[in-house]
């Protein structure tokens, strides 16, 4: 994202997820891999979703 004379320009990037494998196994490894919050919530509701 680059911001130009009053324009924000977005441009693609070739890989996006390029070494994320590797950084993911660095993370279990060191035990770095745990959630940070619940990923459900006790409130929700998932009734409206069925």
């Amino acid at each position: 994202m680059i911001l130009e004379k009053e324009r924000i320009i977005l441009k693609p990037i070739g890989s996006p997820r390029k070494n994320w494998e590797k950084a993911f196994e660095e993370m279990s490894k060191n035990n770095d891999d745990t959630l940070l919050f619940n990923d459900v919530f006790e409130d929700q509701n998932f009734e409206e979703w069925y």
